[in-house]
């Protein structure tokens, strides 16, 4: 099962993969797609990333994510507007260095 969202006027598709970790316990996995170019800014699917919610502003997208099992806190990637760069904190990120960046940000955070 999945669910499609567009962002920045349908410049960009927001595509979230959900699939059962464990009995009742779902996580949805995200994809983000500039949809001009077919430029893959970030995917997520088949990994223990957990999309928890997504916010538009005029300036940027923020995704709120979490890894499976959810015992730490979550993480913002940021999408900038101008140019769907891709943004952690004050890092910015390829897209092909995401997840690792993620799981590096995670290791870094106290519990």
């Amino acid at each position: 099962m999945s669910d499609d969202e567009g962002f920045f006027q349908g410049r960009l598709t927001l595509n979230t993969a959900w699939r059962e970790m464990r009995m009742s316990h779902w996580i949805a996995s995200p994809r983000l797609v500039e949809c001009g170019s077919g430029r893959v800014l970030l995917d997520l699917h088949g990994s223990l990333w957990d999309l928890l919610s997504s916010h538009e502003s005029a300036d940027a997208l923020d995704l709120s994510l979490r890894r499976y099992p959810g015992d730490q806190g979550a993480l913002t990637l940021r999408i900038k507007a101008a140019d769907f760069s891709l943004w952690l904190g004050s890092h910015p990120l390829a897209p092909a260095d995401v997840e690792v960046a993620l799981d590096a940000a995670l290791q870094a955070t106290p519990v």
